[in-house]
C-alpha cells in the first residue's frame, strides 16, 4: 500500500523529476560483468565485448521558441538505465525508469575503472615488405633449413637471419594450400607452421629473425610496469611486466591466469602481495594475451550498476536488510547479504548511519528493491511505545510547516488546545496534536523533533514529506511597446503697403510680420515699389518609439518591484515666509518630492495546481518632459497600469492597449479678413497638427520550479547579451542610417 501522502512520480514532463529528501537519481550503464568465482569468470572473457549504454541526454522544449524548459509535458528527459536488449529481450530501451515514491530512497551509481577505450594493440616492430604481391602456396618436403630458405629467400624474397640451433635442425616440413596467396597471409601461415616446430619467427633490426623458442627465452628479459596492452613490444626479447590490480585480488587473478595458461614455461605468473600486484614472464604475445585478460577482468564487482540507499525510519539496518534478502529471495532474485558472497542483488548494511545500501545490475531489480524498502519500513506493533524522531525540513521554514501540520491533525484548532511554548533561548517551538504526538521545532536546525509512538509518528510523516515542497518561483516578462506620430503643418502669408494716400496723407496698412510667419520650409518674398508680401510654408514628421521589456521573479506568495530610470525632483508647495530677508525680500519655501520614472514593475504572483499562476501586476513607464511654464518643476509623461490575471506556464495575455489620436487645428490672422473665403488666406496663418500614439502592454509568466529552470534562464538571457555585445551592428539607432 501507497501512503496517501506519499509522494508519486507525476506526468511525464522534460524537467527531471525533483529529487526530495535523501533522493539521488542517476543514470546506470550496462558495462562489463561482476567477477564473483574464478570458475566462471573465464568464460565470461570468451562471451566478447560489452555493451556500454549512452551518455544521459535531456530533451527540452523551447519556451516562447527561445528558452528551454524542464517542465514541459513529454517524454522522460532523466531516465535511469536503458534496458539491455542482450539480458532482457523484453526490454523497452526508451523507456522512462519510475520514478521511487518514497524520498527514504537514493539512487547513485558505482563508478567505472575503465575509460570505455579498448587497450591498445602490441606496437610491432617494423617489418620488410615482401617482394612480391602473390606466390604459389605450396612448397615441397625439405628439411627445416632447407624450407626456412625457399621460403623466405627465393618465394618472399625477405631479408632474414637463422639462429645456429635452427640451422642445425633436421625436421622435415612441408605447407601445400590451393592457388596463390598474398605474399602477407603466405607469410603469416608459415609463421604459424614454424611455431608447431618450436621457432619463432620476429621482424627485428630491418630483417626477419628465425630463431628456437628457447633460444628466444633465455634472452635477456625485458622489465615493463605497466598493465596496457600496447606497452607490451612485439619482439622475440622475454618480459617481465608488472601489472597493478584495481579491483579483484591478487591470488584470484593468478589462479584464473595459470587456468588459461596451464604450462608454466610458456607464462610464468606470480603475485606481489605489498602491492597486489600480478607479475607476467614469458614471451611478448604470451603477455600481452594475460594483460588483455587482466583489463577484461580487472573491474569493480558492481560496476556502472545501479545503487539503492535506504535510509529506514522504524527498522534497525541488519534487520530491515535480512527481511528484504528473504522476500526477494522468494520471489526467486539472487540475493547475498555483507562481505562473503556476491551475487546480481548484494545488500550491505551500515549499523553506524542506520542506512541500506543495495547494488543491482538489473532495473526489474531497482524496481522491486525500491517497492519492497517502502513496504517493509513500518513501525513494528509493539502498543504505544513512545520514541524520538527527527524530520529534516529541506524546503521550507520548519515553524510553517509545523504551524500547518499541526492545524491539519487538530481539526482546524489550536493543537491540543494550548499555546505553543517557546524555550527560553527562543529557539524552540513544542505544540500537541490531538491524534497523540508533540511536534517540537529546532529554528536553528530547520528542524521537526516528533515525540510519540511510531504508529502516529507514521500517520504524519506522509503530511510532513508532501507539505515539504520547493515554493516555486514565477518569472515575468512585461513587453511595453509605444509608438508616438507627430505630424505639423503651417502655412501663412505676411504682406505690407506703404505710403499709401498720396502727398499730403500717407498711410501704411498690412500685417507687418505680425502674423509669425513659420521658419524654414519653404518662404518665398514680392517686393514692388511701397508693397512686400512674404509666403511661409513649414512641415515637420516625428516619430519615436519606446520599447521596453522589463523582467522580474517573485517567489509564490510573495512580492517583486523593479525600477529602471531616473527621481526626478518635483515641487509639491510654495509658501512665503513670515520672516524678511534683506532688503526687505521675503523669503519663499518650497517643499520638494522625488518622483521616480522610468520603467518600474511590481508583481504578486501565486502559483496554483496544474502549471497555473495568478498575477498582481503594476507596469509603469514614465519619463521627464522638461519643465513646465508655470513653474520650474518637469512634466511627467506616464503610462501606468494595474490589474489583474490568471495565466498558464508559458502563456502570454495583453494586459491593455490604447491608440490615441489628436488632431489640432489653428487659424490665427487679421480679424475678420481671415475669415473671408479664399481671400481670408492672405490674412492668416494655418497650421495643422496631429498626434498619432499606440501602446501595447503584454506579459507573459513562467514557473521556475528548480535550480535547473532558473539555470536555464540564467543561460538564455546570457547569450542573448553576449550576442548583442559581439555584434556592434545589432546596437545601432533606428534614427542613423550608420551604424556607427
Amino acid at each position: 500500500m501507497i501512503p496517501l501522502f506519499a509522494r508519486h512520480g507525476t506526468a511525464p514532463s522534460l524537467r527531471p523529476p525533483r529529487l526530495p529528501h535523501r533522493f539521488r537519481r542517476f543514470r546506470p550503464c550496462r558495462s562489463g560483468r561482476a567477477i564473483g568465482r574464478a570458475a566462471w569468470a573465464l568464460p565470461l572473457l570468451l562471451l566478447g565485448a560489452c555493451v556500454t549504454s549512452e551518455a544521459p541526454r535531456i530533451d527540452q522544449n523551447t519556451l516562447a521558441g527561445k528558452v528551454a524548459r524542464a517542465d514541459r509535458d513529454g517524454p522522460q528527459a532523466a531516465r535511469i538505465g536503458d534496458g539491455d536488449a542482450g539480458d532482457e529481450p523484453d526490454a523497452a530501451p526508451d523507456r522512462p525508469f519510475k520514478r521511487p515514491f518514497d524520498a527514504r530512497l537514493s539512487l547513485d551509481r558505482v563508478p567505472s575503472l575503465r575509460d570505455g577505450t579498448a587497450a591498445g594493440q602490441a606496437a610491432a616492430a617494423k617489418a620488410p615488405e615482401p617482394a612480391v604481391d602473390t606466390v604459389d602456396a605450396a612448397v615441397p618436403a625439405l628439411k627445416l633449413p632447407d624450407f626456412i630458405d625457399v621460403v623466405f629467400g627465393e618465394m618472399l624474397k625477405l631479408p632474414y637471419a637463422t639462429g645456429p640451433k635452427v640451422a642445425k635442425r633436421a625436421d622435415v616440413i612441408q605447407l601445400r594450400s590451393s592457388g596463390r596467396l598474398a605474399a602477407a597471409d603466405f607469410l603469416s601461415m608459415v609463421s604459424t607452421a614454424l611455431k608447431e616446430y618450436g621457432v619463432r619467427v620476429a621482424p627485428a633490426d630491418g630483417l626477419y629473425q628465425i630463431i628456437e623458442e628457447e633460444s628466444a627465452r633465455a634472452r635477456r628479459p625485458r622489465f615493463i610496469r605497466s598493465r596496457a596492452h600496447a606497452s607490451t613490444p612485439a619482439d622475440l626479447r622475454p618480459v617481465v611486466q608488472f601489472v597493478q590490480l584495481d579491483a579483484i585480488r591478487a591470488l584470484d587473478m593468478q589462479q584464473l591466469l595459470q587456468q588459461a595458461f596451464p604450462d608454466r614455461d610458456t607464462l610464468a605468473v606470480r603475485t606481489d602481495p605489498r602491492s597486489g600486484s600480478i607479475v607476467l614472464n614469458g614471451l611478448p604475445e604470451d603477455v600481452a594475451a594475460a594483460v588483455q585478460i587482466i583489463n577484461s577482468m580487472d573491474r569493480l564487482q558492481f560496476s556502472e550498476s545501479m545503487l539503492v540507499a535506504f535510509a529506514p525510519t522504524f527498522w534497525e539496518a541488519e534487520d530491515l536488510g535480512r527481511q528484504l534478502k528473504d522476500v526477494l529471495e522468494s520471489e526467486g532474485w539472487q540475493v547475498s547479504f555483507g562481505q562473503n558472497s556476491f551475487y546480481p542483488i548484494h545488500i550491505v548494511p551500515i549499523s553506524f548511519s542506520n542506512e541500506i545500501l543495495v547494488f543491482a545490475k538489473k532495473e526489474k531489480a531497482i524496481e522491486r528493491i525500491s517497492y519492497w524498502l517502502s513496504y517493509l519500513d513500518k513501525p513494528k506493533q509493539e502498543g504505544d511505545v513512545q520514541q524520538i524522531f527527527v524530520y529534516d525540513v529541506e524546503n521550507t521554514d520548519a515553524a510553517i510547516l509545523a504551524d500547518t501540520a499541526n492545524a491539519v491533525l487538530s481539526g482546524g484548532r489550536s493543537a491540543g488546545g494550548a499555546a505553543d511554548r517557546t524555550s527560553q533561548s527562543g529557539t524552540n517551538t513544542a505544540s500537541r496534536t490531538d491524534n497523540g504526538g508533540a511536534i517540537v521545532v529546532d529554528k536553528q536546525g530547520n528542524r521537526l523533533i516528533f515525540s510519540g509512538s511510531p504508529s502516529d509518528y507514521q500517520r504524519v510523516l506522509p503530511l510532513l514529506r508532501r507539505l515539504d515542497t520547493p515554493i516555486p518561483e514565477v518569472l515575468i516578462e512585461v513587453t511595453v511597446a509605444e509608438i508616438t506620430l507627430t505630424d505639423q503643418t503651417e502655412f501663412g502669408v505676411d504682406w505690407l503697403a506703404e505710403n499709401i494716400g498720396g502727398n499730403d496723407v500717407d498711410f501704411n496698412i498690412g500685417t507687418a510680420e505680425g502674423l509669425e510667419l513659420p521658419g524654414g520650409g519653404l518662404s518665398a518674398a514680392l517686393v514692388t515699389g511701397d508693397v512686400r508680401a512674404a509666403l511661409g510654408a513649414f512641415a515637420s514628421n516625428e516619430q519615436i518609439n519606446v520599447l521596453s521589456t522589463p523582467r522580474l521573479v517573485a517567489r509564490s506568495g510573495g512580492s517583486a518591484s523593479i525600477q529602471v530610470g531616473s527621481d526626478i525632483p518635483v515641487i509639491t508647495s510654495q509658501q512665503a515666509s513670515d520672516v524678511q530677508g534683506e532688503g526687505g525680500q521675503t523669503d519663499i519655501l518650497q517643499q520638494v518630492n522625488f518622483r521616480s520614472t522610468g520603467v518600474l514593475l511590481d508583481i504578486e504572483p501565486i502559483v496554483y495546481g496544474r502549471n497555473r499562476v495568478d498575477l498582481t501586476v503594476t507596469q509603469e513607464v514614465s519619463s521627464s518632459l522638461g519643465a513646465s511654464g508655470a513653474i520650474a518643476s518637469p512634466t511627467i509623461s506616464n503610462r501606468n497600469l494595474t490589474t489583474q490575471l490568471t495565466l498558464e506556464d508559458g502563456g502570454t495575455a495583453v494586459l491593455g492597449g490604447l491608440i490615441q489620436d489628436d488632431i489640432t487645428v489653428n487659424n490665427s490672422g487679421v480679424p475678420f479678413l481671415k475669415d473671408i473665403p479664399g481671400l481670408g488666406k492672405l490674412f492668416s496663418v494655418e497650421t495643422l497638427e496631429s498626434n498619432k500614439t499606440e501602446l501595447l502592454v503584454i506579459i507573459t509568466a513562467y514557473i521556475i520550479r528548480n535550480a535547473e529552470d532558473k539555470q536555464r534562464f540564467v543561460d538564455y538571457l546570457t547569450e542573448d547579451i553576449n550576442r548583442a555585445l559581439a555584434n556592434p551592428f545589432k546596437l545601432k539607432t533606428r534614427l542613423s542610417d550608420d551604424p556607427l
